[in-house]
């Protein structure tokens, strides 16, 4: 029985581990795709910023031969010679620019360090577990803080718009019996933002958690039928638990981490830039 049992749960993680292979294994191969778009136009980029410098140092060795500088001719070159370092940069700060100003509008480019600041930390909290620490975003704390932080913001966009005053009267809107549902509904909003991280991220650790036990338990099985002292040896090292786990972390740790990161900060721009046009 217990070969039997050892080889049916290994045909059922084979089964599992299959199609989500195959379910990724298409957007991995797109993500490969994009990447070597991204490296394309900063390729590009980066010639093109070599040429603009060849071209602004042939107008001054000829602007100093001729004894003056034409300096017409250097406003039209805004361009510099950057490394591709420095082109990265650029590129996730434009993408912030891009962000938080298209979802938000012009006014709210001051919530930009604070949105890239917040993405950036959600991403890395939620990463770090690849390298063996605990993620501390598995620690309801952590979102809770991030949640309490946004609401601050949004309650402070409110009364700006509002003035207190309004902001207290719309808590009784559209009826004044409608107040302690206005209330909870408010109250609700840190608490759904914080939960959401949350959960994704620690439904995540816990399913690592229970594929490994679940791979460890496996191996021991399948190794345990082998007969004498090798078998006793071999049934005690978890063998199943070395790289099969590694392709569910493409979604559990990748995927997930940060989309979760990108969800979070969505929601903050678009609960602020509500608040800024309630009236």
């Amino acid at each position: 029985m217990g070969l039997i049992y050892a080889l049916l749960l290994i045909l059922i993680l084979a089964c599992v581990i299959g199609i989500i292979y195959i379910i990724y294994f298409n957007k991995l191969q797109d993500c490969k795709v994009k990447i070597d778009e991204a490296e394309s136009i900063i390729d590009e980029a980066l010639r093109a910023k070599y040429d603009t410098l060849i071209k602004t140092t042939n107008i001054i060795k000829s602007s100093i031969d001729d004894n003056k500088i034409n300096f017409k001719d250097l406003e039209s070159l805004k361009e510099e010679n950057i490394s591709k370092r420095q082109a990265v940069a650029e590129l996730l700060v434009e993408q912030a620019n891009k962000f938080v100003i298209g979802n938000m509008g012009e006014k709210f480019r001051y919530m930009i360090p604070f949105v890239a600041a917040l993405f950036a930390t959600s991403v890395v909290s939620n990463l770090i577990s690849l390298v063996g620490l605990r993620s501390p975003t598995s620690d309801l704390s952590t979102e809770a803080a991030w949640a309490v932080v946004v609401f601050i913001m949004i309650t402070a966009q409110k009364i700006k718009t509002n003035g207190f005053g309004g902001y207290l009267k719309g808590f009784t809107t559209p009826i004044a019996v409608m107040t302690p549902f206005n209330i909870l509904s408010e109250l609700a909003t840190p608490v759904s933002m914080a939960c959401r991280h949350f959960g994704n991220i620690l439904s995540g650790v816990v399913i690592n958690a229970l594929i490994y036990g679940a791979l460890a338990v496996a191996s021991s099985a399948l190794f345990g039928l082998i007969p004498g002292v090798v078998g006793d040896v071999l049934s005690k090292i978890p063998f199943l638990d070395v790289g099969i786990p590694a392709i569910l972390s493409v979604y559990f740790d990748w995927f997930s981490g940060c989309m979760q990161a990108f969800i979070f900060c969505m929601l903050t721009v678009m609960y602020i830039a509500n608040a800024a046009e309630e009236g």
